[in-house]
C-alpha cells in the first residue's frame, strides 16, 4: 500500500489472498483520522471485497492497458528490487522475503527522497523516524542478565547472544535468534 500524498508505503504478505485479510491491511495502514479519497487496486477480487467492505471509492485500472496501471507497476518493481537488495546483503535465505521487503518499506519510508523531500514518515507522523535505521539482517549481540538461569560455561561466558534482526509490520525491532525476551 501506498498513501500517495506523502508517499508512506508498507507491506502486508499474507498466506491467503482473502477480504479479510485485505480488511485487516488497510486497518492497519490508515489512521481513523485519514481520509480515503479513492484506492487504486489491480482489481483483484479480494481488493474489492475489501474496498466494498470498508466503504471505499475504488478507481480501476483498465484491463490489459499497462500505461493504466504504471503508477502501481512502478512501486511493485522498486519493492520487489529493494527485497531482493536486502536478501542478497543479509546472506539470509528466500524464506526471509516477507521481512525484507517490509524492511526495504520502512527504509524507504525513514530515509529523506532522492530529490531532496522529507521522509515520507515525517510527512505522515510529523517527526522524524524514532528508530535506529539497522541493515536488513544485520548480526548483532543481544546483551542477556549476567544474572539469567542459563550461565552453564562459567563465570566468563559471554553476556549476549549472537542474533538476526529486522523490524517487523508493527515497526518493532525484532531479534531472531536465541533470545528471550520476558
Amino acid at each position: 500500500m501506498k498513501d500517495i500524498h506523502t508517499k508512506f508505503r508498507h507491506v502486508y504478505p499474507s498466506q491467503t489472498k482473502s477480504g479479510d485479510s485485505c480488511v485487516a491491511a488497510f486497518n492497519h495502514f490508515l489512521s481513523h483520522k485519514d481520509e480515503v479519497g479513492a484506492v487504486y487496486t489491480d482489481n483483484s477480487r479480494e481488493l474489492i471485497a475489501a474496498l466494498v467492505e470498508l466503504g471505499y471509492r475504488h478507481q480501476t485500472s483498465t484491463e490489459y492497458v499497462d500505461s493504466s496501471k504504471s503508477f502501481v507497476e512502478r512501486e511493485i518493481r522498486h519493492m520487489l528490487e529493494g527485497t531482493r537488495t536486502n536478501l542478497v546483503q543479509s546472506g539470509l535465505p528466500l524464506w526471509y522475503w516477507p521481512l525484507a521487503m517490509q524492511h526495504f518499506s520502512l527504509a524507504v519510508n525513514a530515509t529523506l527522497q532522492l530529490n531532496a523531500d522529507d521522509a515520507p514518515w515525517k510527512l505522515r507522523f510529523d517527526e522524524d523516524f524514532p528508530g535506529q535505521l539497522i541493515p536488513f539482517g544485520a548480526k548483532i549481540l543481544f546483551w542477556n542478565n549476567p544474572k539469567r538461569a542459563d550461565n552453564s560455561s562459567g563465570k566468563m561466558s559471554p553476556t549476549a547472544n549472537d542474533c538476526v534482526c529486522f523490524w517487523d509490520i508493527t515497526f518493532n525491532l525484532v531479534l531472531h535468534g536465541r533470545v528471550s525476551i520476558l
